[in-house]
């Protein structure tokens, strides 16, 4: 599977429920970026993630590579 850069971004801020355009210089751009206040700032979820005022969650569109046959690529 691979991501489809989305030609708009909008951001959801999900504390104040504030959503908005806004440009991503990313290679591949999200569709949406969310971000909400982490309760644990200092502690992570799990052993590895890293931790901090928020967390961030991003939604792209996905493409999807079948595979081949006969030695020719199908999509």
């Amino acid at each position: 599977m691979e991501l489809i850069p989305s030609p708009v971004t909008y951001f959801h801020n999900m504390d104040t429920e504030e959503l908005r355009r806004i440009r991503v210089l990313d290679r591949v751009a999200p569709l949406l970026f969310s971000r909400t206040a982490n309760p644990r700032p200092d502690r992570p979820d799990a052993p590895g993630p890293p931790t901090g005022p928020f967390i961030d969650f991003a939604l792209s569109s996905p493409g999807q590579r079948l595979g081949t046959r006969s030695g020719r690529e199908t999509t």
